[in-house]
C-alpha cells in the first residue's frame, strides 16, 4: 500500500516533499493472519527469548490492520489527518469519501485514499456456499443485470484528492472530478450485520445523486 501511494503521488506531480504539506491518508486494509501467524511462531512456539518477542511485535506492528494509514503518512513524510477505518467492503469508497471531507473542511490541502487487500496464505480452487453472497458462477459483474454475488481475490488501490479550484490554480493534471458522495448504515433493517440491505442501497445512492446535483439518468456505465 505504501508503494501504491508513492506512486500515485509520483503521478499526480507530488513525488518530492515540496508542495504536499498537510497531505492526509485515509486508508484501509482487509483482515489478513499473516501478522497473527507470525506472533504465534515467535510467542507461542519459539524459544521465548527476547529477541524472539521483539521480532514477533515488529512484524504484528508491521502488518497490523491499524496502522496502515500512520505507518503509510511516516515512511512518505506525510503530515495531514492519517485516518484508518473498517467498513467491511465498502472501506475503500468511504476512505475517498472521509478524505473528500477533509478536503471540503480544511482539514488537508492534499488526501490520498485507497486501501488494500492481501489474502496469505492464498487457498487454491474456488468454493462457493449456496446461498450466500459469493458468486456461484465464480464471475463478479458490477453494475450488471445478471450480477449472482461477489468473488474475493487480492488488490491495492490509491487515488490522491485535491479541491478542484486549487488543483487547477496549481495546474495540476485532473483524470476526473467527485461531484458528490453518501454513506450510510441499515441499521437493523436486514436479516444480519454483514448482508446489505437494498433499500439502503437505494437511499445512500439517492443521496449521493442529490448531493452531485446530476440524475440517475446521466449516469452510465
Amino acid at each position: 500500500f505504501m508503494e501504491c501511494c508513492h506512486h500515485a503521488l509520483e503521478n499526480a506531480g507530488y513525488a518530492g516533499d515540496q508542495g504536499r504539506t498537510r497531505t492526509g491518508v485515509y486508508a484501509s486494509s482487509g483482515f489478513h493472519i499473516y501478522p497473527l501467524q507470525s506472533y504465534l511462531h515467535n510467542n507461542m512456539l519459539g524459544d521465548g527469548t527476547d529477541k524472539g518477542w521483539l521480532a514477533g511485535l515488529h512484524r504484528t506492528l508491521g502488518g497490523y490492520t491499524d496502522f496502515i494509514a500512520t505507518r503509510t503518512a511516516f515512511r512518505l513524510g506525510l503530515t495531514g489527518p492519517a485516518f484508518g477505518l473498517q467498513s467491511a467492503c465498502s472501506s475503500s469508497l468511504v476512505a475517498v469519501h472521509l478524505a473528500r471531507q477533509a478536503l471540503m473542511t480544511d482539514d488537508a490541502d492534499i488526501a490520498v485514499a485507497g486501501a488494500a487487500a492481501v489474502h496469505v496464505p492464498q487457498v487454491l480452487g474456488y468454493a462457493p456456499a449456496p446461498g450466500s453472497v459469493i458468486s456461484p458462477t465464480g464471475r463478479c459483474r458490477p453494475f450488471d443485470a445478471e450480477a449472482d454475488g461477489t468473488v474475493g481475490g487480492n488488490g491495492v488501490a490509491a487515488v490522491v484528492l485535491k479541491r478542484l479550484d486549487r488543483a487547477l490554480a496549481d495546474g495540476d493534471t485532473v483524470h476526473a472530478v467527485i461531484r458528490g458522495s453518501a454513506v450510510n448504515n441499515d441499521g437493523r433493517g436486514k436479516r444480519h450485520f454483514t448482508e446489505p440491505s437494498s433499500a439502503g442501497q437505494r437511499y445512500v445512492i439517492r443521496r449521493a445523486l442529490a448531493a452531485a446535483g446530476v440524475s440517475a439518468e446521466s449516469i452510465g456505465y
